[in-house]
């Protein structure tokens, strides 16, 4: 558990924020990596491709969709991250040593807020593992409370964790509900999350995020770094 002394905490923001600036750098390197047809099959997958055009009711569902693909839309068997990480290594002792296999590594779940350290961040619970995190993330930290279910995607470091992408509340108890029978209906009621394929990890996280999109649990969200994480990667093409 961090401590929450001034100096500590003047110390962990700074090195968020820094981490932050690095991670913008990667995602535009690691933007010409995804397959042309990237932002196609993630919409299907993610109920957002209406009769072969990409339909968003915010910027935060974009930001979404980039961080699916980015992580679960493959090429050969490698996401996007992953084949940029084998073409490109980072020189070592950079903190892209350190933040770039991080990011690879990156996984997705259902988490839950235990503890709230405001203007910080987070302690989170991952529903399907016995594992708890503390996420740096100065916004949620306002705006979130004990309790709290959201779905995102961690990035793990040595002292704390950060999301890559937009966080999804699920606030409503009926779309954990849809959620859970989709995933026993999928995983026929013996879902190991740490035991996941890469293929079943994508099935789980687009279960997981087309439930809680049709029940319109993104709507009225407004997060400063899902709308960076956008502009981000809102130059790549497609048809």
């Amino acid at each position: 558990m961090l401590t929450s002394t001034r100096t500590d905490r003047s110390q962990l923001v700074e090195t968020y924020l820094h981490y932050r600036e690095v991670m913008r750098e990667l995602v535009s390197a690691v933007r010409p990596y995804l397959p042309e047809d990237a932002l196609l099959r993630g919409g299907r997958h993610l109920g957002l491709l209406r009769r072969g055009i990409l339909v968003f009711d915010s910027e935060e569902e974009m930001a979404v969709l980039m961080d699916y693909c980015y992580h679960s839309i493959r090429f050969e068997g490698r996401n996007a991250v992953q084949r940029y990480l084998s073409d490109c290594p980072p020189t070592p002792g950079a903190d892209a040593s350190l933040l770039l296999p991080a990011f690879a590594e990156a996984r997705f779940s259902i988490y839950q807020v235990q503890r709230v350290e405001r203007g910080l961040g987070v302690e989170i619970a991952n529903v399907f593992a016995e594992d708890r995190q503390f996420m740096v993330d100065m916004g949620f930290s306002k705006s979130g409370t004990e309790n709290r279910v959201f779905a995102g995607r961690m990035l793990r470091l040595p002292d704390f964790c950060m999301g890559t992408g937009a966080m999804v509340p699920i606030r409503d108890q009926r779309t954990l509900i849809a959620i859970d029978r989709r995933l026993s209906e999928e995983f026929q009621g013996r879902m190991n999350w740490a035991a996941l394929t890469p293929k079943q990890q994508t099935v789980f996280e687009s279960i997981v995020l087309r439930s809680s999109l049709m029940a319109g649990e993104i709507r009225g969200v407004r997060y400063a770094e899902a709308r960076e994480s956008m502009a981000a990667s809102s130059s790549i093409p497609y048809r």
